[in-house]
């Protein structure tokens, strides 16, 4: 997946960004409205961006918040990036603060909530009673430092291939 959004020849580095822009959000033919077809390219944009990753969700996070700049089916849905990724499903989640505790969830807490309330790009909150109080369980998502590593890798190697392009002679003829 993540080839088919990054692997392509561009002649400059602007060309390149417009390129990989306009292909994580899409290409949507004239169908429907003009609201209709930006909320589709708006929402694509956003489960690109969640797919590509905890660097590009946070991109997506700094960019998100500038509504004043955005149009507002993209503000909107990159708003929830904030507190709504995709998350970890509990089938993932209960063995890992398992092992993180060094305990069973039900020997913890009275109530664990499998649901999360919310979730960003490293982390999700879970609510769960403790001790008789109404508690939130906040944690860094499994395997967070391994994901990191490897969207780094892919920023340094998309930077590489930028740097490439842009030494490359322009082709100008005096």
């Amino acid at each position: 997946m993540v080839c088919q959004h990054t692997c392509f020849v561009v002649s400059s580095p602007f060309s390149g960004f417009c390129c990989l822009f306009s292909r994580l959000a899409g290409e949507f033919p004239a169908l429907g409205s003009r609201a209709a077809r930006q909320a589709r390219a708006a929402r694509r944009l956003r489960e690109a961006l969640e797919q590509l990753g905890i660097v590009f969700i946070k991109v997506g996070q700094v960019v998100g918040v500038r509504t004043d700049t955005l149009p507002p089916p993209y503000a909107a849905e990159l708003a929830r990036l904030q507190d709504a990724v995709r998350p970890v499903p509990i089938h993932l989640v209960k063995p890992f603060l398992e092992r993180e505790y060094g305990r069973v969830l039900s020997e913890l807490f009275e109530r664990f909530d499998p649901e999360p309330l919310a979730t960003a790009s490293i982390g999700q909150v879970h609510r769960a009673q403790w001790r008789g109080r109404e508690i939130v369980v906040k944690f860094l998502k499994p395997d967070t430092l391994q994901l990191l590593e490897t969207d780094f890798e892919l920023i340094r190697r998309m930077a590489g291939a930028l740097r490439r392009v842009s030494e490359r002679p322009s082709g100008k003829t005096s």
